[in-house]
């Protein structure tokens, strides 16, 4: 079967392991929560607390993700 490119993230593939699915949409959710929440961080902070507070919580999905690949790749399925 042939995939459509995708149109936006919501698009990209999300683990079809119900596990790794439930752990990357809390992660994904914590990142959205995490940029509302540092955007009251203080302007001097931009390329401190607030730079590595977001690289941190962005690398959490991108981890599930890594994993899960890496499975599947694994498995050679």
């Amino acid at each position: 079967m042939k995939r459509m490119p995708a149109k936006d993230f919501h698009d990209l593939i999300v683990p079809a392991c119900a596990w790794h699915a439930d752990r990357w949409q809390k992660a994904h959710q914590l990142v959205l929560s995490m940029y509302l929440f540092s955007n009251n961080f203080p302007r001097n902070e931009t390329y401190g607390l607030t730079s590595q507070t977001r690289r941190a919580v962005i690398s959490i999905p991108v981890d599930i993700v890594e994993t899960y690949t890496a499975s599947i790749l694994d498995s050679g399925s």
